[in-house]
C-alpha cells in the first residue's frame, strides 16, 4: 500500500515535470488540434459533438497549465 502510494506520488512529479519543460521549451496546450477525422466518426449512429470536443480541449489545456505551476 505504502509503496503503490509513493510509486503514485513519484509518477504525478515526474508528469508534472516534464510539462513544466514542454512549456519552457514553447509547448501551448491552447494550440493543441483536434484532427478533423474525429468529427467524421459516428459512434452508434451518432456523430461526436464539436462543441464537447472543444470543451475538452480547454479542460485538458487548463489542467496541463495547472500541473505544470506545482
Amino acid at each position: 500500500m505504502v509503496l503503490r502510494i509513493c510509486s503514485q506520488y513519484l509518477q504525478k512529479r515526474f508528469v508534472a515535470s516534464r510539462l513544466v519543460l514542454k512549456i519552457k521549451t514553447d509547448y501551448n496546450p491552447d494550440q493543441v488540434k483536434i484532427p478533423k477525422r474525429y468529427l467524421e466518426v459516428e459512434k452508434r449512429g451518432d456523430k461526436i459533438d464539436r462543441n464537447f470536443l472543444e470543451q475538452f480541449k480547454k479542460a485538458y489545456a487548463l489542467e496541463i497549465k495547472k500541473l505544470s505551476l506545482r
